[in-house]
């Protein structure tokens, strides 16, 4: 099967010349943080999207010189029928399927700045026509997540989120959500088809995740957190409680799109990055931290530009604990156990699924970081965590495989 997934920012660039054998160009070299701009439309500013926008085309059975990593062409609202069915014909001729991997795209408007807004239903408006318009290829869709905590009343959505998910209902094979919360919201707004199967990123090696082991903190521990290092996450208290492992073990921290906030446009040119270990300048880091009140600051600092460097560094560590959750993921990918820190729907419902360890911001400050880990790395959290997730591989290889796109990995015997 010749398949067709997107989106396209999983750490690689875009290729668009007409040359068949074809790869894509390596990401750039550059040593400061202001660098990270020409790397936008392959990484985005929260490069955590990487590590779940990359999933689905790791893990379903396709023709691997045929299926390609891409986008699809966009449809303005007032273009005509003819010049849309133009646009697609690349995509009936090239391609079997097309796999539509989302993410936190149930937002609402009441959250949501007018701006912000009207771009984003402008983007639902084309997807739902892209979603109806294309022909021939089978449509999955994958990822669907809840943004905010809201009951399933159509008034509190934007109407083209609305019609793309009444356009998914029509027409895709598969409707997968993140979680069983996200499912059963949409059941309730008539996307009777919604079914939860997770995020795709949690199956890309399962054989890894399997091989997790427990353990306990110990002094020389290597700890790896990902959350709020910013003045918007200091003053919610949500970087706090990860920064106080500092004090206690090896910590590292890696950013996500709060690097973004915690170095401006004005200070990125004069911020030391290094493009090859995606390591940011330590005491630029430490000072925006001592700035912020922190006690103290994390041992290194990263900001990761590819799926595959933020896994091997992962493998150089023992544990992750964070209010990131694809910043975690990316340690079960790599067999090292995760756990989690939520303050909104989103981790919560996505740990939830698969019975990760997950704590509460203020649960983390009561307990602490060591025995926060102490519950992560525990043999019963993990026994608890592997048992969920064998039955949400099985299911979730059963309902792609019914619908006409397999796994390429195999379940264990018994």
């Amino acid at each position: 099967m010749r398949v067709l997934f997107t989106p396209a920012y999983s750490g690689m660039k875009i290729s668009s010349t007409a040359y068949r054998a074809r790869s894509t160009m390596p990401l750039e070299t550059f040593s400061t943080l202001a660098g990270l701009a020409l790397d936008e439309e392959s990484v985005t500013p929260n490069n955590g999207n990487m590590i779940h926008a990359e999933s689905a085309a790791r893990i379903f059975a396709c023709d691997l010189q045929d299926s390609t990593i891409g986008r699809l062409p966009g449809l303005p609202p007032k273009l005509p029928p003819q010049q849309v069915k133009t646009r697609l014909e690349g995509i009936a001729r090239n391609f079997d399927a097309v796999v539509l991997n989302f993410a936190n795209i149930i937002r609402a408007r009441a959250e949501t700045t007018p701006a912000a807004f009207a771009k984003l239903e402008q983007g639902m408006a084309s997807t739902a026509r892209q979603v109806r318009s294309i022909q021939g290829p089978k449509i999955y869709a994958f990822g669907i997540g809840l943004q905010d905590d809201i009951p399933p009343d159509p008034a509190l959505i934007g109407p083209e989120l609305l019609g793309l998910l009444k356009a998914l209902q029509e027409r895709a094979a598969i409707i997968g959500t993140r979680g069983e919360r996200t499912a059963g919201f949409l059941q309730a707004l008539g996307i009777d088809r919604a079914q939860a199967l997770g995020c795709p990123s949690l199956y890309v090696a399962p054989d890894n995740v399997r091989a997790i082991r427990p353990g306990a903190p110990h002094d020389g521990l290597r700890v790896t957190a990902a959350g709020r290092l910013s003045t918007s996450g200091s003053a919610k208290g949500r970087i706090q409680g990860l920064a106080r492992m500092a004090a206690e073990f090896d910590t590292d921290f890696t950013f996500q799109n709060d690097l973004y906030q915690l170095f401006p446009d004005p200070v990125r040119d004069a911020t030391r990055y290094n493009s090859e270990t995606h390591e940011v300048d330590k005491a630029a880091c430490d000072a925006a931290s001592v700035a912020l009140g922190l006690p103290n600051g994390f041992a290194r600092y990263y900001y990761f530009r590819s799926p595959i460097a933020w896994r091997a560094y992962a493998g150089t560590r023992d544990v992750y604990l964070g209010d990131r959750f694809h910043g975690g993921v990316a340690f079960l990918q790599a067999g090292l156990p995760a756990g989690f820190v939520y303050d909104d729907v989103r981790v919560k419902e996505l740990a939830g699924f698969f019975d990760l360890p997950a704590f509460s911001r203020a649960e983390l400050d009561e307990i602490g970081p060591r025995a926060a880990l102490e519950r992560v790395m525990s043999e019963e959290t993990q026994a608890k965590f592997q048992e969920t997730y064998a039955r949400r591989c099985a299911a979730f290889a059963r309902a792609t495989a019914a619908a006409g796109l397999p796994v390429r990995w195999q379940l264990p015997a018994g």
